[in-house]
């Protein structure tokens, strides 16, 4: 097994975040003075499902449902293997393993740019790397386990990055690369499984487009440690805000990114002329208004979460957050009970009391200590007895939409439903 997920490094320029580095070249220089970044409960979750995934890809079964029930320690959190993450993990599973018939397959390849002679240490991990050395291609496959943000295939810079390390940590007559992108949980027109095929001298040729992105961002690089570096970078051009900032570690305390937030604030969100200077109230707002705001809510809320995050983090430092007449102050989280010795018996809890010389509310044997057994669930199920098999229980399955979600209806393949009261009431005549 090679070295888990949570514990792997990355290189200055990874090709994780070629898209970020190459939308705003400063944000390399940023990151590099930035604070380490707390992992998220879904960063978290993502990582679980890839580790799932190259376990399964791994063993000679091939079933990452095999997993539901264990356990994957990431770097900050824990997370236990549910039929989500494996149902994740086996879509992409199933199409490397059918796409890699008849193919070399390389699991979880590291490879370095340093033949291209990059500014600095720049290269990566690629999930799967298929060879098809009798059709002259490679592909690479990644696995994007979030739903929040559907990731295009077509000029995706990440992937041609991964696409171009598999090219030189595999020498062949290779005459076609494949990038493609398994994301199970976001729906897409081209699908949930999409590719970009391109010419590897079409490749060669972005390579150079690669090379000067880097060159910008080494560029942004050299004033690092300079005076008020944050607002040089600002004012020679380096910063640019925009989607590549979701997963910046410099967000909090970015000089371009809280200066378009508070652009669009005064645009959006002031009150008007006369009124108080609260927010306006929603039923005061014009739909025009409204979504005008809405097409900029995003952004801002990413960068207040991030600030917030930051806070958090000084305060926990012993640094004091206060400015003004405010002060923000540490308050515990609402403790939760757990059993000190996760092995501990209900012979052990029996035991105690009777020691204590107490005696229960009610009578109990070991087995009341226990929760019921559960039933699997219906994709655990069908894994079990097959699809045929599965088919036969249609009558007890039922799979319902737990409410509404309100997004923009060029950021969504799903189609539109009509309104609560449009779907109970039809007009008559």
């Amino acid at each position: 097994m090679t070295q888990p997920h949570a514990q792997r490094d990355h290189a200055t320029w990874s090709a994780s975040a070629s898209a970020r580095r190459w939308g705003c070249a400063g944000s390399l220089a940023m990151e590099a003075d930035a604070p380490p970044d707390k992992e998220s409960h879904a960063a978290a979750w993502g990582t679980a499902a890839h580790e799932v995934a190259e376990r399964a890809l791994r063993s000679d079964s091939k079933d990452c449902f095999a997993h539901v029930g264990a356990v994957i320690r990431t770097k900050e959190h824990e997370i236990e293997v549910d039929d989500e993450v494996a149902e994740t993990a086996q879509a992409y599973v199933d199409y490397v393993v059918e796409a890699s018939q008849g193919a070399e397959l390389l699991i979880e390849q590291t490879f370095s740019l340093d033949r291209i002679k990059p500014p600095f240490k720049a290269g990566g991990t690629g999930d799967a790397v298929i060879l098809d050395h009798e059709a002259g291609m490679i592909e690479i496959v990644d696995l994007k386990g979030g739903r929040g943000i559907v990731v295009e295939a077509l000029n995706n810079k990440q992937l041609r990055t991964y696409a171009l390390g598999a090219l030189l940590a595999n020498p062949g007559r290779w005459r076609r690369v494949k990038a493609t992108i398994v994301q199970p949980r976001a729906p897409h027109a081209n699908g949930r499984i999409r590719s970009e095929e391109i010419d590897v001298i079409d490749l060669m040729d972005w390579t150079q487009d690669l090379l000067d992105a880097m060159q910008l961002a080494r560029k942004a690089a050299d004033w690092l440690g300079t005076p008020e570096y944050e607002h040089a970078l600002l004012e020679q051009g380096f910063l640019t805000p925009g989607d590549h900032c979701t997963f910046c570690r410099a967000k909090p305390t970015c000089p371009a990114l809280e200066a378009r937030a508070a652009l669009v604030a005064q645009t959006h969100f002031a009150p008007e002329k006369g009124a108080s200077p609260e927010p306006p109230a929603p039923e005061t707002l014009d739909m025009e208004r409204i979504v005008r705001i809405l097409d900029h809510a995003d952004m801002i809320q990413s960068w207040l979460n991030s600030v917030r995050a930051y806070a958090q983090d000084q305060a926990e430092l012993g640094v004091a957050v206060t400015g003004g007449d405010s002060t923000y102050v540490l308050t515990p989280k609402q403790a939760r009970r757990k059993w000190v010795d996760p092995n501990v018996t209900p012979k052990d809890l029996i035991v105690a009391m009777i020691n204590a010389e107490v005696e229960p509310a009610q009578p109990v044997g070991e087995e009341r200590f226990y929760a019921e057994p559960k039933l699997k669930t219906p994709a655990q199920v069908e894994k079990l007895v097959g699809k045929k098999a599965y088919g036969a229980l249609a009558g007890f399955v039922e799979q319902k939409s737990s409410g509404y979600n309100l997004v923009r209806s060029d950021k969504t393949t799903r189609a539109a439903v009509p309104a609560p009261p449009h779907q109970h009431f039809q007009k008559e005549g």
